[in-house]
């Protein structure tokens, strides 16, 4: 049914979680998993000089949980290939990448109010604008 599943990775104890979820699933229909982290340009946020130290410590950070993330689908017998973007939003990065998947597996931490407002949700503006199945999980960090 769904043989290619999209698994969007930040890190985050949430997205781990989120992770195992998708991996049972990847299982139980004989799919493989794409993994995809994308590393936003932190010039969008910030004006700094060291903008270029930023951006290598946070594309070795999507490094790190692709790694991580890589390592618990391999144990778990799942094919899986991973992607890192760099210089995309997130939401931009999934996007572009469910064109080479037929079910998208995300998180979200369920925000409210004014951390929602400045931080926005990746996982709801990718539902609104994508053309996919998906599967949300709630995060209960």
């Amino acid at each position: 049914m769904y043989e290619r599943i999209l698994i969007p990775i930040d890190g985050s104890e949430c997205s781990e979680n989120t992770l195992g979820e998708a991996l049972r699933l990847a299982k139980m229909f004989g799919g493989k998993v794409m993994l995809l982290h994308a590393v936003e340009n932190p010039v969008t946020y910030i004006y700094a000089e060291y903008v270029y130290d930023l951006q290598q410590d946070l594309k070795k950070l999507g490094e790190e949980a692709l790694k991580r993330a890589k390592t618990r689908c391999e144990e778990a017998g799942v094919e899986v290939t991973t992607k890192l973007v760099e210089d995309s939003h997130p939401v931009d990065a999934v996007l572009e990448a469910e064109k080479d998947v037929d079910l998208i597996i995300m998180a979200t931490h369920g925000r409210r109010g004014v951390s929602r407002m400045v931080l926005g949700s990746v996982t709801e503006e990718v539902l609104r604008r994508s053309s996919l199945p998906h599967i949300v999980l709630r995060c209960h960090e």
